[in-house]
């Protein structure tokens, strides 16, 4: 079991967002089969149905998925080096990924390859280069929770352009339209992390 959660970032973190402290040590399968856990409890909880009945698989490309439950329920995972977040939705597709700050990581190679031609161009906004570095993982976590949400890889993803954030409505305060059918939200998880959920009209795939 994870335990109990830590508290909650200060806003703009969601009032509806648990975060589970991941342990220094263990394997990463550990951590993923606690983060699991927590959604076999939670939509089980949401469902109202016995938690024995939920079950959690992986699809052909590696994606949980959970079964024992209403159709409509959505789940995504994301962990890093001392954090790990689990995401449910009930209808839209959902996407959650984390991201520890790693000054080690050459992320304006990556950069270079996987973000659109805008999304580079904000990074320039930073006035030095740790604003730049916090600009990038904001830009790739969005990246990388859109692309759980629609059940695609990232560079499917970029293929189709920019996914910088449009204008649009947004389903829930501090959700920002992102495309025709998608919504995004940066997560405050403070200190040297940066985390985003997707939200997909539709299921993922």
């Amino acid at each position: 079991m994870m335990g109990e959660p830590l508290p909650l970032p200060p806003p703009p973190c969601p009032g509806w967002l648990r975060v589970w402290p991941r342990r220094a040590v263990g394997a990463r399968s550990a951590v993923r089969r606690e983060l699991e856990q927590v959604l076999v409890e939670a939509a089980a909880g949401h469902a109202g149905v016995p938690a024995g009945s939920v079950t959690v698989r992986r699809d052909p490309d590696g994606r949980p998925v959970l079964t024992g439950l209403p159709p409509g329920y959505t789940c995504s995972l994301g962990y890093t080096h001392g954090l790990a977040l689990a995401a449910l939705a009930c209808g839209p597709a959902v996407g959650v990924d984390c991201e520890h700050l790693k000054v080690a990581v050459d992320w304006r190679t990556v950069a270079a390859e996987l973000l659109h031609a805008t999304e580079r161009a904000t990074l320039a906004t930073g006035p030095d280069e740790a604003a730049a570095r916090q600009i990038f993982y904001r830009l790739w976590t969005r990246q990388e929770a859109r692309a759980k949400a629609a059940g695609l890889g990232v560079r499917a993803l970029d293929a189709r352009g920019s996914l910088g954030v449009a204008g649009g409505a947004a389903p829930l305060p501090g959700w920002t339209a992102s495309g025709p059918d998608t919504w995004l939200l940066d997560l405050a998880l403070g200190g040297e992390m940066a985390g985003s959920v997707a939200l997909r009209a539709g299921p993922a795939g």
